[in-house]
């Protein structure tokens, strides 16, 4: 090869690997801007925004109960009551982390008490019931329909769960080997009472790890009825009223499993950075935010899929756990500080923008005020009675037992 010929091609090569970065960056925009995105006007006008908590008037429960009377409010100190009308009774001394609520109205505060971390068990007129110490406090209980407490505590090297009787005895414990995999992946209950968790466990058959996350089903009775193994640590592990077992995995995956522990179905979202949030509709339908917001049919093919401007434009996406109200509308919370309402065909029915930085997540309660964190809006509608999130959920309530 010539002298000139080299030249000439070691220009070519040294030009495109200088303008390589740049043109890939332009091949991903047009990529982006080709996409199909949700650009059409919003349906109607956005509600009033009201900055910081709900007015004593417009209260929204922390967590509240089938049984009258049930509604617990934290609004700085811990508090039973009803209504706002209602006088309510004070906890003294209590430092809540997490709370729970029985469908009879007993409540579940897990806290340091006198110094220690405490399981303390209450009544709805506030009196104490029982409480034990606990090692740590990292998930939310879920509660039986015969009344026992299930807590699972991770430690650095194993998960323990704990069957808790209605007067507070252990009824069993289940240990495995966690080595960290566990933590804030609280345990679900499907309608016949099995309990599900995260945890590592010994590989069957062995494999290339040692210890493997994988998604554990224990009998009522404390006895393994089955694990699966998946890729890492789930963002959510939620149980529907036909007992589908949903898992969001790492990178965007979602998972449906049968009461048999069989892969129903999987779900690969374009998200491969945040973990994402699960809703379920009361007709079965999966919402699935994961950068946009997938609706997905009870065979876990996606019947639309939601994708805001914003994210081509800002990279927007939805990662918080969406909320479905009775009226079917889908709010959606983004990591830029947008909130979505979406309607049950995909359309956006209005959207706020101006939300303030640090907010994440949404609530809705069963009286249709609809919070984020600094702001709250009353809107047309309360959460939806069927599905998840539920109304035993209200205010980051336990995931509880709502099979019937």
């Amino acid at each position: 090869m010539r002298l000139g010929t080299l030249f000439v091609v070691y220009l070519g090569t040294t030009a495109t690997a200088i303008v390589s970065p740049f043109a890939l960056r332009v091949v991903d925009t047009a990529w982006r801007q080709a996409m199909p995105v949700n650009s059409e006007a919003a349906l109607e006008p956005a509600p009033e925004l009201h900055p910081g908590r709900p007015q004593p008037l417009q209260p929204v429960a922390v967590c509240a109960a089938a049984a009258p009377g049930a509604k617990y409010y934290d609004n700085g100190d811990f508090s039973v009551g009803g209504d706002a009308s209602d006088c309510r009774k004070y906890l003294p001394d209590i430092k809540v982390s997490l709370s729970a609520v029985g469908e009879d109205g007993t409540l579940y505060l897990e806290g340091p008490r006198d110094g220690q971390n405490a399981l303390s068990v209450y009544r709805r007129t506030g009196e104490l019931k029982w409480t034990v110490p606990i090692d740590e406090i990292d998930n939310p209980l879920a509660l039986g329909r015969d009344g026992t407490a299930y807590l699972l505590v991770t430690h650095r090297l194993d998960s323990t769960l704990t069957a808790y009787t209605a007067d507070g005895n252990v009824r069993w414990r289940v240990q495995y080997d966690g080595e960290q995999l566990g933590g804030w992946v609280p345990p679900a209950i499907d309608p016949d009472g099995t309990i599900y968790i995260f945890s590592g466990v010994p590989p069957t058959p062995p494999s290339h790890c040692r210890i493997c996350p994988a998604i554990v089903a224990i009998s009522p009775q404390g006895q393994e009825r089955w694990r699966v193994a998946v890729t890492g640590r789930p963002a959510d592990l939620i149980v529907d009223s036909d007992g589908r077992v949903l898992v969001n995995e790492s990178w965007g995956n979602l998972l449906a499993l049968d009461p048999q522990g069989h892969r129903l179905w999987s779900f690969a979202s374009d998200d491969k950075l945040g973990h994402g949030g699960i809703a379920i509709a009361g007709d079965g339908t999966v919402y699935f935010a994961s950068r946009f917001l997938y609706a997905l049919d009870r065979r876990g093919k996606t019947k639309w899929v939601f994708r805001p401007q914003s994210a081509y434009t800002e990279g927007e996406g939805l990662e918080d756990g969406p909320v479905v109200a009775e009226d079917d509308t889908v709010y959606a919370f983004s990591i830029h500080h947008e909130l979505f309402a979406i309607t049950a065909a995909g359309h956006e029915k209005w959207v706020v923008n101006d939300l303030p930085p640090g907010d994440s997540g949404v609530e809705l309660s069963s009286t249709g005020i609809l919070r984020t964190p600094s702001a709250w809006f009353s809107v047309s509608s309360g959460l939806a009675s069927r599905g998840w999130p539920s109304a035993n959920r209200d205010g980051r309530n336990s995931r509880s037992q709502e099979g019937r």
